[in-house]
């Protein structure tokens, strides 16, 4: 599999589906995908439900100036989502577009570890305009997820570790500002250590999905997990479900699935991201060309 990689390219498509079962109960209903363009590629999903209308907030990685930005697409009339409008772009690169509601408010808390913060972005104007508003914490932390229980909030966010695709999983207390004021580790399993997407209820309880980054393969796979305490003070959860790649169905055929690392749902509708490695001349020759010149440097340098 590893040596099939040199001749493909990674890249990022986006999903969306109607399913009253959903991934986590084994629905079958197929997904309907946005596939990447020449000039950018999508992932990390969010669903929202407003004024009657759902939208996608997603990051849209450009190829050209090789950073991602934080869009916003809507769900046509056929089931299928726009192409994306951007509606925040910083300079440096933004992922992972949590959007939730506090006091009467929208925000977002971007991926925005190349800043040492943990930004929260205040929507003056849905969903196109967003300013930022203030600081959750300091730190090179990851994918942060909020969530609220019992009128207390908190916060799901990681940090990587020197190994490949490693990361420690913290629980941020929060206090009404929506300032970390306590820090708690809760995993350093790479196979749950890094959050794939927003806190989701059923009947049955609550729930939070990480990306498995296991074996050296970055967001291979998601696993679910339900939260059997959710307090500070004594936080613990149950492994519940593996979600393997080759288990999402989509419309489209699609040869090159390799993995999913984002999950995320509001009512029945459903988005995840699908990790694509279609060949590429392209990507061939330039990973061939890096290792020609290392076999040529180890030689030359003995």
């Amino acid at each position: 599999m590893k040596f099939q990689r040199l001749f493909t390219k990674t890249e990022y498509a986006v999903a969306c589906r109607f399913s009253k079962a959903g991934l986590f109960n084994d629905g079958n209903e197929p997904f309907a995908v946005l596939m990447p363009t020449e000039e950018e590629w999508y992932a990390d999903p969010f669903a929202v439900y407003k004024d009657g209308e759902y939208y996608v907030f997603m990051e849209v990685m450009s190829n050209s100036t090789g950073y991602g930005s934080i869009g916003v697409s809507k769900l046509d009339e056929n089931g299928e989502l726009t192409r994306p409008k951007i509606v925040l772009n910083t300079g440096s690169h933004l992922s992972f577009p949590l959007i939730f509601d506090y006091n009467g408010k929208t925000y977002m808390t971007p991926e925005s570890v190349a800043t040492g913060e943990i930004q929260l972005y205040e929507c003056i104007n849905f969903p196109d305009k967003w300013v930022l508003k203030d600081k959750i914490s300091e730190g090179l932390y990851c994918d942060t997820t909020i969530f609220e229980n019992n009128s207390k909030y908190f916060a799901f966010t990681s940090i990587e570790t020197d190994d490949l695709y490693g990361c420690n999983l913290f629980l941020l207390e929060l206090d009404e500002n929506l300032h970390a004021i306590r820090r708690k580790l809760i995993s350093t399993d790479y196979k749950i250590s890094r959050q794939a997407g927003n806190i989701f209820y059923t009947e049955d309880g609550m729930y939070r999905v990480a990306q498995n980054c296991d074996n050296g393969e970055y967001g291979y796979c998601l696993e679910f997990l339900e939260i059997t305490d959710a307090t500070f003070e004594s936080y613990s959860e149950k492994w519940v479900k593996t979600v393997l790649p080759q288990e999402i169905k989509t419309k489209e055929k699609i040869k090159s699935i390799a993995g999913t690392h984002t999950y995320n749902r509001v009512n029945d509708f459903e988005v995840v991201d699908l990790k694509l490695c279609p060949f590429s001349w392209k990507a061939t020759y330039l990973k061939f060309r890096i290792v020609f010149k290392e076999i040529l440097s180890r030689i030359f340098h003995r």
